[in-house]
């Protein structure tokens, strides 16, 4: 058991503090730097020989230690260790010292994670609280104290569903304390993503929040049994309200401005329908020949403003999502002479000729 022990033992003469004997983990500790007949409190540190010089005054069985101490290896490197010291009579006592080296690496390298996280815990743009079975909070970040607009201490000293604090839908609607996040992490065991409600806290201003919750393992150094993470969109929500709320109000204008033009069109059309009904009667009549034609531009012009109205009636069944394609033949001939009587009324005294030369390869009649 003394060669194979993992920790190193030493067998000291309590009256000349020299060594007796060393396991070979000792040995290895020190790279060989402690032999019998040398003393073990030169290779100590100041909190390690006086340990040993209580040691040289107890009585059988007595025990001091533990302490931490370095202890000097040949290679002028160092070891911390623990050390304990227990009389064992007869002039001797034995020391047991325990290679602290990776023991330490290991609380370094979690102190380090320990304050890499409180440092991010700290500079989180999300508010961060831990909550425990009774729902009281144990943890809460700096940004959880600006959000809530609370100081540590009254957070800390708060539970979740103390009564001044109410839960609402985003839009104001009552919330089941079941469909809240906390209860439903513990319920179901899984994390809650991204779930959106109001918050009303003790100064009463309402908050729109997105909560995330995840359960979590409590422990000694973690009471908290779910960590929620809460990010305020009210800016957002409510911008997002008032875009819904112009959209609506253009969808609603949009609507009246077709109603309006279909209207129009409607009223329009009638007196226009009027006039192209006396233009058939009229042609019945005896007419000379420039007569004639006065009728037929005049009754070619009513009908291209009826065409008019009825593409302002199109445009009103576009936007009600009802328009519907009727496609017909078209005269080239008729359109031109139809277009050149509006246009000429148009050019009025101008000393401008309006002509239309038309490629003879042309069909007379278009779809």
């Amino acid at each position: 058991l003394f060669d194979l022990a993992p920790f190193g033992i030493t067998l000291v003469e309590t009256a000349t503090g020299r060594l007796r004997e060393v396991n070979p983990t000792f040995a290895g500790m020190t790279a060989h730097a402690a032999t019998p007949g040398g003393k073990l409190s030169d290779l100590l540190s100041i909190p390690g020989r006086a340990a040993l010089a209580e040691a040289a005054t107890l009585p059988e069985g007595g025990r001091v230690g533990p302490v931490v101490t370095e202890i000097r290896r040949r290679d002028g490197g160092f070891v911390m260790a623990e050390l304990q010291a227990v009389a064992a009579g007869a002039g001797l006592y034995w020391t047991i010292l325990t290679d602290l080296t990776e023991t330490r690496a290991l609380q370094e390298a979690l102190q380090s994670e320990r304050d890499f996280l409180s440092r991010l815990m700290a500079t989180s743009v999300s508010a961060i609280l831990a909550v425990d079975d009774d729902k009281q909070i144990v943890f809460a970040n700096a940004e959880a104290e600006r959000l809530l607009e609370m100081d540590r201490a009254a957070l800390l000293a708060t539970r979740i569903n103390d009564p001044e604090w109410h839960y609402t839908t985003p839009e104001g609607g009552p919330m089941a304390q079941e469909d809240l996040p906390f209860p439903v992490v513990m319920r179901t065991g899984r994390p809650v993503r991204d779930l959106r409600l109001g918050v009303e806290g003790p100064d009463g201003r309402r908050r729109i929040l997105s909560v995330n919750a995840a359960p979590m393992h409590a422990t000694a150094l973690t009471p908290g049994r779910v960590v929620l993470s809460l990010t305020d969109i009210t800016a957002q929500w409510e911008g997002q309200a008032a875009l819904v709320a112009a959209r609506q109000e253009a969808e609603a204008a949009s609507i009246a401005k077709s109603r309006f033009l279909a209207n129009m069109s409607h009223e329009i059309r009638t007196p226009m329908n009027a006039i192209l009904g006396l233009l058939a009667l009229l042609r019945r009549t005896r007419l000379d020949a420039r007569q004639a034609d006065y009728v037929g531009k005049t009754e070619g012009a009513a009908r291209a403003l009826l065409g008019l109205l009825n593409d302002i009636l199109d445009f009103s069944k576009v936007e009600a999502g009802k328009i519907a394609l009727d496609p017909r033949p078209v005269s080239l001939d008729a359109m031109l002479r139809e277009l050149g009587v509006i246009l000429a009324a148009n050019l009025g005294a101008k000393p401008i000729e309006l002509l239309f030369d038309m490629d003879p390869r042309l069909p007379t009649q278009v779809l």
